[in-house]
């Protein structure tokens, strides 16, 4: 998380009260999102047990471009 600047509190808040949050079924994976000041932060994590393994973090500006990007790929490749 320090690579990418993100606030460790942020995250946590992010997983745990997120403006919207979506399954990734590919990986087995939840998507959380959390608007943050201006930007959204974008939290990918896995549930295992009763701990959250987060796989990455990163802001976005629009998020729902990445949802449609994401909705289109995987209508080509069913």
């Amino acid at each position: 998380m320090r690579v990418r600047r993100v606030n460790e509190s942020h995250v946590i808040m992010a997983v745990q009260n997120p403006d919207s949050s979506y399954e990734e079924i590919e990986s087995d994976a939840l998507v959380a999102v959390k608007r943050i000041k201006d930007r959204n932060l974008v939290v990918v994590y896995a549930v295992r047990g009763e701990k959250n393994k987060i796989i990455t973090v990163y802001h976005a500006s629009n998020v729902g471009k990445l949802i449609r990007q994401k909705a289109a790929s995987r209508s080509l490749a069913g």
